[in-house]
């Protein structure tokens, strides 16, 4: 949510998700439905955050995002969220490429 500082205006930094926040989620055993909103957003801040804050994600996060993508790969689940996240994964994983040093 947008926290309003005293003087009224809104603060962006408030609503930036820490790199650790996503590790919890994704740890957390969410639904697949759950799962994708998280994504979706996880993607948009590997984007959009500066090399710092994907380097922070990509420690344990990386092997994280493999790891949920090999088990959803696995599922007999045939259910559209299933490929959705699958897909969405894959997003994360180009979004995590396309913002590391040197690239």
């Amino acid at each position: 949510s947008i926290k309003t500082s005293p003087s009224g205006q809104k603060s962006t930094s408030d609503c930036v998700k820490s790199p650790q926040i996503y590790i919890y989620e994704l740890k957390s055993g969410i639904s697949d439905k759950e799962l994708l909103g998280c994504l979706e957003s996880l993607r948009v801040s590997l984007t959009s955050n500066p090399v710092s804050w994907v380097e922070n994600f990509g420690t344990e996060g990386l092997p994280l995002l493999l790891y949920i993508l090999k088990r959803l790969q696995e599922s007999p689940s045939l259910e559209k969220n299933n490929f959705k996240n699958q897909h969405e994964i894959i997003r994360c994983l180009k979004a995590f490429m396309n913002n590391k040093v040197g690239e």
